[in-house]
């Protein structure tokens, strides 16, 4: 249905310069224009691919393919502004591109209606002069869908790629973040996984880490950049440069709240749910200090000060500590 029914300007609007809510007999327009099978089809599609299996069935890829890689995924939003359902498509998406093998695709389609959602609910046909238009070079909707439109506008000088300020990434609960200054990446912190995304577009990069059976509470990077420490209920080891883990996990009987890597050290401090705070040298699993009181209550945060002498405790208490490490 939706490949034969969706086209360009599907209820025959002869202006832009109408909102749809300003066009004469708009609702009538719609009735005569679209079908009530296109009308169910195009605000459920998704949800009926994702209700056709518990888990993502490979054989839907075809059709994620005729409808995410071509002009059709346009004349979808189109039909879906006409029938102000835009919003609705965002919260499908959400549950797509954490199952689908077509993630970067959802992200980046995800990333396009999020950022010009005002112009393409208020007029179907500012989808092609107003949203198309500014969709940035590198973005996968520009390279597969704007580019195959005949008569467009051409932007001058148009981004390569989407504004981190005006887009989101589409993920699911995030208990912490970490950012790679020199790779550019995002590591976000999920029940039992760590995912990275692109710093540039917010597109997911690489597989994720499966690290703990419960959310990863806790993120840091090694000084050198080359290692990313989880914690949760244990602290892991990741090399950045393989997507593996190395070494044997530290286990603690209490949740890991917070963590910190020691410059130039085989160092990390770790923050609890008990209040307390432990050092551990994490190539031998040991505790070198600790556990030590510092709150009462839960340690939030952990910093530490560039000669590694000092650390920087903040907890739930409302208090900022400081604890000599020498």
């Amino acid at each position: 249905i939706l490949s034969l029914q969706l086209k360009f300007n599907l209820c025959n609007q002869n202006t832009s310069y109408e909102k749809n809510t300003e066009i004469q007999n708009m609702n009538l327009r719609v009735g005569s224009c679209i079908s009530c099978e296109l009308q169910y089809s195009s605000q459920y599609w998704i949800h009926h691919l994702l209700q056709s299996s518990p888990c993502y069935d490979p054989s839907s890829d075809q059709i994620l393919s005729k409808m995410l890689i071509n002009l059709t995924t346009i004349y979808w939003i189109e039909c879906l502004s006409l029938l102000w359902k835009v919003s609705s498509s965002l919260v499908y998406l959400q549950h797509l591109q954490r199952v689908s093998p077509y993630s970067s695709y959802v992200q980046d389609l995800y990333n396009f209606i999020t950022k010009f959602y005002i112009p393409i609910q208020e007029s179907a046909p500012h989808l092609y002069l107003s949203a198309l238009p500014f969709t940035p070079r590198q973005s996968i909707i520009y390279e597969r869908c704007s580019v195959q439109l005949h008569k467009r506008i051409e932007v001058v000088n148009n981004p390569d790629f989407w504004d981190m300020k005006n887009f989101s990434i589409s993920t699911d609960d995030v208990t912490c973040i970490m950012f790679h200054s020199q790779k550019h990446i995002i590591y976000s912190g999920t029940i039992g996984a760590i995912i990275s995304w692109s710093g540039y577009n917010g597109l997911s990069v690489g597989c994720s880490l499966k690290a703990q059976m419960i959310s990863v509470s806790a993120l840091a990077i090694s000084y050198n950049r080359d290692i990313l420490y989880s914690g949760c209920n244990t602290v892991k080891t990741w090399d950045l440069s393989t997507g593996q883990q190395v070494g044997q996990p530290v286990y603690s009987e209490f949740g890991i709240t917070a963590l910190v890597h020691f410059p130039k050290s085989s160092l990390v401090a770790t923050g609890f749910s008990n209040f307390g705070l432990v050092i551990w040298n994490i190539q031998t699993g040991k505790q070198v200090f600790g556990p030590f009181t510092c709150h009462t209550s839960s340690i939030q945060s952990i910093s530490i000060f560039p000669d590694s002498k000092q650390i920087i405790t903040g907890g739930k208490d409302g208090t900022l500590r400081i604890w000599k490490t020498d």
